[in-house]
């Protein structure tokens, strides 16, 4: 929440004009699935944050990334990094120091860490920088945020906990 001149706002996401447009999104996708007319790259939870779901599908579209990846044991194909598998990517620094972000291969066992999609370079901090902006349009806890602080603060610079993260392979 904002606060300016003693005036407490809430985030943008939960604004009077946000709420319509995301009921009015939602509404339209609910009509289109009972005529037949599914995006089926709509994932709405109607039960926890419709409104976050909806403005995160507006503004994002379904995908962080689109493109083509071979998965280096099974050879599957990745065509596109959807947003609801975000959770499970994982920051990483290739053999010659560039960074990557590891993507879990689901046709390979996808708890092994050694078999994943790698995005290298620009295209890895591209699809890194929508991934972290789609999870986070809901903002975050005041604990949240004084935990991630700490983290950072702990490690010793932005930096430093950047080459931690990817040292360990930590997922988002």
């Amino acid at each position: 929440m904002a606060v300016r001149s003693g005036v407490t706002e809430a985030p943008s996401y939960e604004s009077h004009r946000s709420k319509v447009t995301a009921y009015t999104f939602g509404a339209m996708a609910y009509l289109g699935d009972i005529v037949g007319l599914t995006d089926w790259d709509v994932a709405i939870d109607w039960e926890d944050t419709p409104i976050a779901d909806i403005l995160r599908w507006r503004r994002f579209g379904w995908a962080a990334w689109h493109g083509r990846e071979t998965c280096p044991h099974c050879h599957s194909q990745l065509k596109a990094l959807r947003y609801d598998l975000g959770w499970w990517v994982y920051p990483l620094r290739g053999e010659d120091g560039e960074f990557g972000v590891g993507v879990p291969c689901q046709r390979c066992d996808p708890w092994t860490p050694d078999k994943v999609y790698t995005l290298q370079g620009d295209v890895a901090e591209n699809a890194l920088r929508r991934l972290l902006a789609y999870q986070n349009i809901g903002g975050a806890s005041e604990r949240r945020i004084v935990d991630a602080a700490q983290a950072i603060e702990h490690a010793g610079s932005a930096g430093a906990f950047t080459e931690h993260v990817t040292g360990n392979r930590q997922s988002l």
